[in-house]
């Protein structure tokens, strides 16, 4: 946390409150102007809904002072974390609060920025490039067969020119229902490189691939199971196939296959219908370079997860979402009572055709490779002018729910109308997204 970039958000009612802050190490941080910079932030909204809460944010990518740092075209470790409640906090090791021996024992208090706690599900990181291209979306062309990952993205991952600090690659053999992967890395011998499968982004209960090439020029691939964030344990069963590998000029190249399916408890299944997240990491070997230590660089992992299966299966996922769109500087005019009125079904096709639109173009339905089925506008009421409208949408059916769809589109939505000044995509009306619930 020392040097660390911040923004906090929270919502509490109707209201929410975005803040540019800063920490030198791991106190409280503190608003920028604490340290002599600014609030750099240029919009900025947030919601409540059913019990989550959605933050977005707009600055510049450039910082003009040193409270901010730079969004660059690179890796960059984002971290992230919630803030405990009353009442529900967790400190490792026990401070005075379980101890019983706190002189205050309301530490924790609506409105204050306090400890994030150390629960996987109160904090984490992430290694990403906000430059990067998304994952591909539904361009036509197969992609479940094979993929690759660079680090950094614009790095050379092949032939004598090969400069990557890490590269994964896998393609499905299917006629053995196997996966066949390639792991490469630019480093000393005396690191590893590994692959995490993951059903949900977390390294507790992630499937590890840990491979390094040993002091003997062997190439050491081993089946692991993290139950939590340690370094994990060497699972009994190993259900690693075809290990080849080799050093050569700085270069660690590992190549071997494991089923799609391996039927162990302590490994996670790739299938037709169940598709996972990849985490690439690297760390260094114990001394006699036998055993992994935890790794030392931030985790990527993919933002979605990918399908490993035959091109033949594209499965899509529909689901009908009920929502409400509000037009505060419109007027209601009393032919939006009549369905029938020439205004009213002029209204209702714009409206039709700007949802539509609206949707098609949030970053959730680009990056999935979703698509708009239909949108039927079914009635406007006074309040200005409030849209009630079904829109049906279909997605890579990826394990997720419909109430997972949901929050996704309700947050992109939200995302879309910041960036374009709250307005539906080429239109002049200004828009609220009032409510977005499953059908």
């Amino acid at each position: 946390m020392d040097c660390t970039d911040i923004i906090i958000g929270s919502v509490k009612g109707g209201l929410h409150r975005v803040q540019d802050m800063y920490t030198r190490d791991r106190s409280t941080p503190r608003e920028d102007y604490w340290y002599a910079g600014n609030d750099d932030l240029t919009g900025s909204a947030g919601s409540q809904v059913d019990g989550y809460t959605t933050i977005v944010f707009r600055r510049r990518l450039r910082a003009n002072h040193q409270s901010d740092h730079s969004i660059i075209d690179g890796q960059m470790t984002f971290i992230w974390a919630m803030g405990q409640g009353i009442d529900m906090y967790q400190h490792a090791p026990n401070t005075g609060l379980e101890d019983c021996t706190a002189s205050d024992y309301r530490f924790y208090r609506h409105d204050e920025i306090k400890y994030h706690g150390t629960g996987p599900d109160r904090r984490g990181a992430s290694s990403i490039n906000l430059f990067d291209k998304p994952d591909a979306g539904n361009t036509g062309v197969c992609n479940s067969m094979s993929g690759e990952y660079r680090l950094p993205s614009n790095c050379i991952s092949s032939g004598d020119d090969f400069n990557c600090d890490y590269f994964a690659s896998w393609e499905f053999d299917q006629a053995e229902d196997n996966i066949n992967f390639v792991l490469k890395s630019r480093q000393d011998q005396s690191r590893w490189v590994g692959l995490g499968i993951s059903s949900d982004q977390f390294m507790p209960n992630t499937d590890v691939i840990a491979a390094w090439i040993d002091q003997s020029g062997n190439p050491v691939v081993q089946d692991r199971w993290a139950t939590g964030r340690s370094p994990p344990p060497v699972d009994e069963i190993n259900n690693i196939n075809d290990v080849t590998g080799n050093y050569e000029n700085g270069v660690m190249t590992i190549t071997f296959s494991r089923p799609r399916n391996t039927g162990d408890s302590n490994d996670l299944p790739f299938s037709d219908g169940e598709c996972q997240h990849l985490i690439y990491t690297s760390g260094r070997l114990d001394g006699a370079g036998n055993n992994i230590f935890k790794h030392d660089s931030t985790p990527a992992v993919s933002s979605n997860k990918i399908c490993i299966r035959s091109c033949e299966v594209e499965a899509k996922k529909s689901t009908t979402l009920r929502g409400e769109f509000r037009f505060p500087e419109e007027t209601f005019r009393p032919e939006l009572k009549d369905p029938n009125s020439n205004y009213y079904k002029s209204l209702k096709d714009n409206m039709e055709k700007w949802i539509r639109e609206t949707f098609a173009t949030t970053s959730f339905m680009r990056n999935s490779g979703g698509e708009v089925d239909g949108v039927e506008v079914t009635g406007f009421i006074m309040g200005s002018i409030i849209v009630h409208y079904l829109v049906t949408v279909s997605v890579p059916d990826i394990g997720v729910t419909d109430d997972g769809i949901r929050r996704e589109m309700y947050n992109s939505v939200k995302i879309t109308l910041l960036s374009n000044g709250d307005r539906l995509l080429n239109s002049p009306m200004t828009a609220e997204l009032k409510q977005l619930t499953s059908e």
